[in-house]
C-alpha cells in the first residue's frame, strides 16, 4: 500500500492509562497523546494467543479493512505498532460506552429508539458490501456511542472480503445465520440475518434465539421459531421476519432490490435517511459526558498478568502500516 492511512505509532508518545475492557485475545486502554493531549483508545492483543486461537488471518484482515475503510459510523483505526508480545492497534476514544451496556440499563429500547440505531446499521452494511466486505460480527457490545449520541461499529475481527462464499465459522453464537452453523457457505447476507436478531435484541431485551445451551441456541436458529411479545409491532415484527429468512432467495438484503427492500420497509417509513446520514436527527440518548477522557461509561478493570510471553517465531514481524 502507498499511502497508509494506518499509521505507525511509538508507545511512548501516549500516556498509557486504565484497563477500559478484556478480551479472549488481550485487552484494551485508554491512552492520551502527549503531543496533542487527545484520548485515544489502545488494543493490546496478545500474539501467542493470536496463534493458540489460530486467529492469525483474521487479524491481518482487519488491518487490511480498516486500512481501507472511512465512514461516520464506523471507527477509526489511526495507528499501529508491536513488540515481541503484543500488537497495538491505536483508536479514536468513543466516550458513551456501548449499547449492551445502555440495553442492559434500560432493559429494551422503544421502537423508535431500534430504528434509530438500525438505521445507522443500515448504512455501514450498505457500504461495506459496496466493497464487498462482509462483517460478521455484529452485536450490542460492538456498537459504541460516541458524544452525540450517534453509533461507532468497532470490532473488525471477522471482516473479510468475499465476492462469492467463505466457510469460516465465525461470529456471536446467538447471532449466526443459518447457513454458518450448517457449513453450506455464506456471504454478504449473514451480515443483514445479525441486524435481525439486533433489531430483536433491541425491542424485546433479548436474543430470540437466547438458551443457557449453546447447542440448544443453534438448535433454536435452524428450527426458527421466532416468539414475539407485546413489545413488537406489525412493522418491527414485519422487517424481523424478512431479515431472519434461512432461505437466502427470499432474505431482505439478498434480494434484487438489496438494502432498497429495507430502507423502503414500513418499520423505516417515518425515518429520514438523509438527515440519519448527516446526523442532524436528535438521537435519543446523549450521553453526559464532563471531560474528553469521561470513563462513566466504561468498566474500569485493575491490571494484571495476561501471561503474554514473547515469541521465537513471530508471523507478525513483517507486518507494517
Amino acid at each position: 500500500m502507498s499511502e497508509s492511512k494506518i499509521h505507525s505509532i511509538k508507545l511512548q508518545d501516549y500516556e498509557i492509562g486504565d484497563i477500559i475492557k478484556i478480551m479472549p485475545l488481550g485487552k484494551v486502554k485508554i491512552a492520551k497523546s502527549k503531543r496533542t493531549g487527545e484520548y485515544f483508545v489502545i488494543k493490546m492483543l496478545i500474539k501467542s494467543e493470536i496463534i493458540k486461537n489460530k486467529q492469525e488471518q483474521h487479524i491481518i484482515n482487519e488491518l487490511d479493512i480498516l486500512e481501507e475503510i472511512s465512514h461516520p459510523s464506523i471507527i477509526t483505526c489511526v495507528g499501529f505498532t508491536q513488540d515481541e508480545k503484543y500488537l497495538y492497534l491505536a483508536y479514536e476514544f468513543i466516550p458513551g460506552g456501548d449499547l449492551f451496556n445502555l440495553l442492559k440499563i434500560e432493559n429494551n429500547f422503544s421502537i423508535d429508539k431500534a430504528q434509530f440505531y438500525a438505521g445507522q446499521i443500515v448504512f455501514v452494511f450498505e457500504y461495506l458490501h459496496s466493497k464487498n466486505i462482509v462483517y460478521r460480527n455484529l452485536k450490542p457490545e460492538n456498537i459504541l456511542i460516541n458524544k452525540n449520541g450517534y453509533i461507532k461499529i468497532a470490532d473488525f475481527q471477522f471482516a473479510k472480503i468475499v465476492t462469492d462464499r467463505t466457510y469460516t465459522m465465525c461470529g456471536t453464537p446467538g447471532y449466526l445465520a443459518p447457513e454458518i452453523i450448517l457449513n453450506r457457505g455464506h456471504g454478504l447476507s449473514v451480515d443483514w440475518w445479525t441486524l435481525g436478531v439486533l433489531l430483536y435484541e433491541m425491542i424485546c431485551g433479548v436474543d430470540p434465539f437466547a438458551d443457557d445451551d449453546p447447542m440448544k441456541v443453534y438448535e433454536n436458529i435452524l428450527e426458527g421459531n421466532i416468539k414475539f411479545s407485546s413489545h413488537f409491532d406489525d412493522k418491527s415484527k414485519s422487517l424481523i421476519k424478512h431479515l431472519l429468512e434461512p432461505d437466502l432467495s427470499r432474505r431482505y438484503g439478498n434480494l434484487k432490490n438489496g438494502v432498497n427492500d429495507i430502507k423502503n420497509h414500513l418499520f423505516f417509513k417515518s425515518l429520514i435517511w438523509d438527515k440519519l446520514l448527516r446526523q442532524e436527527i436528535e438521537a435519543p440518548f446523549i450521553p453526559k459526558i464532563k471531560g474528553d477522557n469521561e470513563l462513566k461509561y466504561y468498566n474500569v478493570y485493575p491490571e494484571y498478568d495476561d501471561g503474554a510471553e514473547s515469541l521465537k517465531n513471530d508471523p507478525f514481524s513483517k507486518i507494517s502500516k
